[in-house]
């Protein structure tokens, strides 16, 4: 196989493996799933959350996915892992576009029909590690090809079904999500400078006069952004990573989709107005959002982009995090709050 690296140093300290352990953990991997001869193996740094790597292999292409709590930043428990894929299950069962998990193929036969995660106990961690492998979709995410109109309208029903979903889940705090900007603005304080320190505060100061026992609660998706959602040259969409999946204000989930989908502060305001407006005109369309959530949608949305900032600046300043795409999650933040003040959300 190639000899590229699998990951950064960075991205290794998730499982806190090298690149050899790390190719012991995929052919344990490939073994249990019947997945062929490796052929290559890439590992996928976009994200905060788990361990993410393109399997080539002489049966195909696959996505293996090692479960990592991001906020304990330790291996998923063996609950918070069967919830990941009931998640996914559930979702699909509900006409959302996501990968098909594969089976574990070895062990019995009651293991091969019933099971698609697989345990592993690896160095250096003390808890045994869940992960499992999907199928790769072969498709360019919106960061790289901004959304259409029609984009926007075709990615709203799938947020309208996750937050219509009948799964029970239970609120999580992550410090991204809008709805908990207070929070997540007394973790980082410290650390804001001026201009941008003024804007976080102006938009706390209108976020503090939002009554959250008003917003009314569903399952929230909770990363429903540019980065997670792919589309190929059928015109087909593929929704991913289910991690931060939990409970909260529906109102949330919708602002995260404006922010990090639909606008774009390099685009004019005319043009980031008319975005605002799809998007929302086709959440609308299958949830009848509330005249509370109405009035306070613009402030959530300025809340989004400062929680973009917030926990990316945390982790450069305290993390040490020094990716790019950490840096895109702070300029992103940044120059959404100075867009949705000049648009007067």
């Amino acid at each position: 196989m190639t000899q590229k690296p699998l990951f950064s140093p960075h991205f290794a300290k998730r499982l806190n493996l090298n690149q050899a352990e790390m190719l012991e953990v995929i052919d344990k991997v490939i073994r249990a799933y019947d997945l062929g001869q490796l052929i290559s193996a890439e590992g996928i740094e976009v994200g905060y959350e788990d361990v993410n790597v393109i399997l080539k292999t002489t049966k195909g292409k696959y996505l293996l996915k090692i479960l990592i709590d991001f906020i304990l930043k330790k291996p998923r428990s063996t609950a918070d892992s069967q919830r990941y894929v009931e998640t996914m299950e559930s979702f699909r069962a509900d006409g959302i576009a996501l990968p098909r998990l594969y089976l574990v193929t070895s062990g019995s036969s009651d293991e091969e029909s019933t099971t698609y995660l697989l345990q592993q106990q690896v160095p250096h961690n003390t808890e045994p590690v869940w992960m499992l492998v999907m199928e790769f979709f072969e498709g360019t995410d919106f960061i790289e090809q901004p959304p259409t109109t029609e984009d926007m309208k075709a990615v709203a029903k799938y947020l309208v079904k996750i937050n219509q979903s009948k799964l029970k889940r239970q609120p999580i705090y992550d410090p991204w999500q809008p709805h908990y900007l207070d929070r997540s603005h007394q973790e980082s304080e410290s650390l804001i400078k001026e201009p941008t320190k003024k804007l976080v505060e102006e938009v706390l100061e209108k976020f503090n006069k939002i009554d959250q026992k008003q917003l009314p609660k569903s399952v929230i998706h909770a990363d429903f952004m540019r980065n997670n959602l792919l589309k190929n040259n059928q015109g087909e969409y593929c929704l991913l990573d289910f991690g931060v999946v939990n409970a909260g204000p529906r109102l949330s989930d919708l602002a995260v989709f404006l922010a990090g989908f639909c606008m774009d502060s390099d685009d004019s305001l005319v043009k980031n107005r008319m975005a605002y407006q799809t998007g929302l005109a086709a959440y609308d369309q299958g949830i009848d959002l509330t005249d509370y959530e109405k009035e306070h949608l613009g402030t959530m949305v300025q809340a989004a982009y400062a929680c973009f900032y917030l926990p990316a600046l945390y982790e450069k300043m305290v993390e040490n995090n020094q990716t790019e795409e950490n840096d895109y999650w702070i300029r992103l933040g940044e120059a959404g709050l100075i867009m949705t003040k000049e648009m007067e959300l």
